[in-house]
């Protein structure tokens, strides 16, 4: 199993308590992110294997996974991903919309090749980054300003987009459009109710 965006370690924790230390990989840009995650996972007993690199250019070396999972928004799948999956294996993915946006859960197919649903259910997830817009990644220091909480209440909560209440179609993209997916595109189409339908091939 191989994680995109190890963040504070929580989800590598779920995954190294389910599947095993030997059996969860996972990586994320900043350095600092996952020598924290690491002390944490430490702390309570797990040791999964970790490092910092480039989520988009996958685990490090030549290893093949049969889960591949992204904790962070993408617009299309590195092709890395596909190569490093192995046969029958999937991805699950968000898709970056700008705001909460659905998810992909794809299998491969063939070698190159991916092909799956769309889940129009609503995430949100922080997009992937890269080392040149990464300053953190680069060994530079940032200072953040924080603010203050708010006291105010929350606006009423509303329907999700994807939800039939709110439109029978979703604004996020899970109206029929293309997905980039190397040098082909994932096609799916929701019915009113947003039922999933059978993944179509690419």
């Amino acid at each position: 199993m191989l994680e995109i965006g190890t963040g504070t370690g929580y989800n590598a924790a779920l995954l190294a308590h389910r599947l095993g230390d030997h059996a969860v990989y996972s990586l994320d840009l900043d350095p600092g992110l996952v020598d924290a995650a690491r002390d944490r996972l430490d702390g309570i007993g797990f040791h999964p294997h970790l490092t910092a690199g480039d989520g988009a250019a996958g685990w490090p070396g030549n290893a093949t996974f049969d889960r591949i999972i992204a904790a962070c928004a993408v617009s299309a799948i590195p092709p890395a991903w596909i190569d490093q999956l192995a046969p029958a294996g999937r991805i699950v993915a968000p898709l970056d919309a700008a705001k909460a946006g659905p998810l992909l859960v794809l299998d491969k197919t063939t070698d190159g090749e991916v092909s799956g649903i769309i889940d129009p259910y609503p995430v949100l997830f922080t997009p992937m980054r890269d080392r040149s817009t990464c300053l953190l990644a680069q060994g530079k220091t940032v200072r953040r300003r924080v603010r203050a909480a708010r006291t105010t209440a929350p606006p009423p909560s509303t329907p999700p987009p994807c939800s039939p209440a709110a439109n029978s179609r979703c604004s996020y993209g899970c109206t029929p459009r293309g997905f980039s997916l190397r040098e082909a595109r994932l096609t799916a189409s929701l019915s009113p109710n947003a039922e999933r339908r059978a993944p179509k091939s690419i």
